[in-house]
């Protein structure tokens, strides 16, 4: 509300016993009241009859209204704002009940107070315009931190391969033992044989050539003999 004189607040100011007339005008000490901001139905309508009923039971039968006037008229009606004893704003009463929606183009302080179902089952009136939409809201998302790109490390240099140890075989005498003895073994039968032989004076005997395989043998034992 604009600064106002204590001269001009008392021309604008009304109060004493108030009447209802609809959901959005009131008559106080014989002026009638047009709550601005407000708009309820028609009376010709169930809602408007409902509107009114709601209204009476805001205000209550001879109770007394303080009403601030704004200086504008419509339909030889006042527009303000009025208060119970109680300080009760009838004008957001009436919305905040859902028995009247707010009119904006005039006042967008009660378009907050409307209720859902006071939208879906009224139709504002067209001289109130269209308040802007309401949306819940919605709170901000958390913006994600992008992830760092991945750390370019340096590449280790690969690790020197020892060759593994060349170890000589010696030889451990497993593949000569049966050689060796054997050796000695057909030696010591050579021995013997030639012994005896020898003692008896028997030449030693001759092997036919069809047994090339006792000949081959025992020339295989002789050589051996020599060589041991």
């Amino acid at each position: 509300m604009d600064i106002l004189t204590a001269s001009t607040l008392a021309v604008l100011t009304i109060y004493g016993p108030a009447r209802v007339i609809d959901g959005d005008t009131v008559v106080v000490n014989q002026t009638h009241v047009r709550l601005k901001g407000v708009d309820a139905a028609e009376m010709n309508t169930n809602l408007g009859k409902h509107s009114k009923q709601v209204m009476i039971s805001i205000v209550g039968t001879g109770n007394k209204l303080t009403c601030y006037l704004t200086g504008e008229k419509t339909y030889k009606r006042d527009v303000g704002y009025c208060f119970t004893e109680a300080h009760v704003d009838i004008n957001q009463e009436i919305i905040a009940r859902g028995a009247a929606l707010a009119c904006p183009r005039y006042d967008t302080r009660y378009v907050e107070f409307e209720t859902e179902a006071a939208i879906a089952n009224q139709q504002r009136a067209r001289y109130c315009g269209t308040p802007a939409r309401r949306t819940k809201s919605i709170p901000a998302a958390t913006p994600i931190a992008p992830e760092p790109p991945p750390a370019t490390s340096t590449p280790k240099p690969p690790e020197p391969t020892t060759p593994p140890a060349t170890t000589t075989s010696k030889p451990d005498g497993s593949d000569a033992g049966w050689v060796i003895g054997l050796a000695v073994i057909v030696a010591y039968l050579m021995f013997r044989k030639r012994m005896i032989h020898h003692m008896a004076g028997v030449p030693m005997p001759r092997y036919r050539r069809s047994s090339w395989g006792r000949a081959f043998m025992y020339g295989m034992i002789r050589g051996l003999g020599r060589r041991w």
